[in-house]
């Protein structure tokens, strides 16, 4: 067996660690390589049977204890905490797609803002539909809060549903200060 920091090759196959970790009422699913985390799933807590939300192919998974390099940071944001990223491992991360992420980044806990609106902050003017093809990719919600993005006209979309969006949107709602 190859070993590569926390990246094993066994049997031929690269292993991805995973670890789940409970943000009140949802549950986050936490994927990460020997260099960087790689992606985070959410559902609600009752939903959970203790499956796989993530199912890359070419990799094995391995059910690992939190890891505090790349728990603390998510708990923080989730809790409203600024927070230093940890290493991210962000496959087919094209220019465009980075400065989405950046400005997600750049939208403040418990406010929202349109997809146009994010369009025009990375300078796309007309690029709502590219952002929120962007948004629909995003491997790492809640540190980069593309929950905060809606429509113009309602919510939008959100690829963990628009349930787990209302409740984030609602949760964020109630600890932000209110001026």
């Amino acid at each position: 067996m190859a070993n590569q920091g926390n990246l094993s090759l066994e049997n031929g196959q690269w292993a991805l660690n995973l670890f789940t970790i409970t943000l009140k009422d949802l549950i986050a699913q936490v994927v990460y390589s020997k260099d960087g985390l790689r992606w985070i799933g959410l559902c609600f807590e009752e939903a959970y049977k203790g499956q796989l939300l993530f199912r890359p192919q070419g990799f094995r998974i391995i059910r690992v204890s939190p890891d505090p390099l790349y728990e603390k940071p998510i708990v923080n944001s989730f809790w409203g905490k600024d927070s230093n990223l940890p290493p991210l491992d962000i496959p087919f991360l094209t220019p465009f797609r980075k400065k989405v992420m950046e400005a997600l980044r750049a939208i403040p806990f418990g406010s929202v803002i349109t997809y146009g609106e994010l369009a025009r902050s990375v300078g796309n003017p007309d690029g709502a539909r590219a952002v929120g093809s962007v948004l629909a990719w995003n491997p790492l919600p809640i540190l980069f809060p593309c929950h905060r993005v809606v429509a113009r006209d309602g919510l939008g979309g959100f690829a963990w549903g628009l349930l787990v969006k209302r409740y984030l949107l609602n949760w964020e709602s109630s600890l932000a200060p209110h001026t």
